[in-house]
């Protein structure tokens, strides 16, 4: 099993490396990334045709020496966890 910092870093690339691929000129693609609870986040905030556009892609906790997928709207899957030897759990 990863330790936690290995946990931490594998995460928090993860979603940098996705937050570059989303978003437009008008929908930025931002990170949130609370180190002391243990809480991630990307989401989508902007505009698109005059619609808000604001919401989760992707919220992983870390609990219990686990990640915790709590929202996945991504191609985040169990085979990208279990390639890095991951343990996790899916809730949402």
């Amino acid at each position: 099993m990863a330790s936690l910092e290995k946990y931490r870093a594998w995460i928090q690339r993860l979603l940098t490396e996705r937050a570059q691929q989303g978003g437009d000129q008008w929908v930025e693609a931002q990170t949130i990334f609370d180190t002391e609870r243990d809480h991630y986040q990307l989401l989508y905030n902007g505009w698109h045709n005059n619609k808000r556009i604001f919401g989760p892609v992707l919220h992983l906790d870390i609990k219990g020496g686990k990640i915790w997928i709590q929202w996945n709207g991504t191609w985040l899957t169990d085979k990208t966890c279990q390639a890095r030897s991951m343990s996790y759990a899916y809730i949402g």
